[in-house]
């Protein structure tokens, strides 16, 4: 059995059992969206050589979850790239990209609205914290996945053996592949919410002390 509650766009939900001597699997999904429908079934298709493994559905349910996750981190990558682009209160990792960032005035920090830029930072880490939380759920699942797939294959009959041993060897290169890029996704929050906190800190301190020099908080 297979379960999830909620998802980064809705409620979804799945329940999945299979049975074992007949290598069917009955699935119930809820809540996905329409394209989500459509990449569901077209994947199913695709990979129809796969359908005798117990863990064939949540395969490619995870495999929407984990791209699902990717784009949510490349939104508040973008969200924190805006508010630097904004504001020109750029860290180090910019210096070599000076002439895409404003120059520093008091003008333009007068300009800008620093309780939005506060709440679209709050917001962005928000959204780290759960597609983090998320990840972190999927790679014991997928741990478990592989073990199954390899009970599997140990007790299915003589005859079906080599079947189903390729479809093990692809799911398990399949849920390698996911394991990776969610261990990588991963990584990629952490710099990223590191990112939001600096810039956090950095328009604490200037909305503070709009009036007086700041210089002293940027890179020439």
């Amino acid at each position: 059995m297979f379960q999830s509650t909620r998802s980064l766009t809705g409620n979804f939900c799945a329940s999945i059992s299979f049975q074992a001597d007949l290598r069917l699997t009955y699935a119930f999904i809820h809540g996905l969206t329409t394209g989500e429908v459509r990449d569901c079934i077209a994947r199913l298709r695709q990979l129809t050589s796969l359908a005798t493994m117990p863990t064939f559905i949540p395969a490619i349910l995870l495999e929407q979850r984990e791209s699902t996750c990717r784009r949510s981190l490349t939104d508040c990558q973008s969200s924190i790239a805006k508010v630097e682009s904004e504001t020109g209160l750029r860290t180090q990792w910019w210096v070599l990209r000076e002439k895409r960032i404003p120059k520093v005035t008091l003008p333009v920090l007068n300009t800008v609205d620093f309780e939005q830029i506060t709440q679209d930072l709050t917001s962005a880490s928000t959204k780290l914290a759960y597609v983090r939380y998320r990840c972190k759920t999927y790679l014991p699942i997928l741990d478990s996945m592989d073990q199954i797939n390899k009970e599997a294959v140990e007790n299915a009959p003589l005859d079906k053996k080599k079947d189903w041993e390729q479809a093990e060897l692809y799911l398990s290169n399949m849920i390698g592949r996911l394991r990776a890029v969610m261990e990588c996704t991963l990584a990629r929050i952490a710099y990223q919410t590191a990112r939001a906190e600096i810039q956090r800190q950095t328009v604490s301190k200037v909305d503070g002390y709009k009036d007086v020099d700041l210089t002293w908080l940027f890179y020439p």
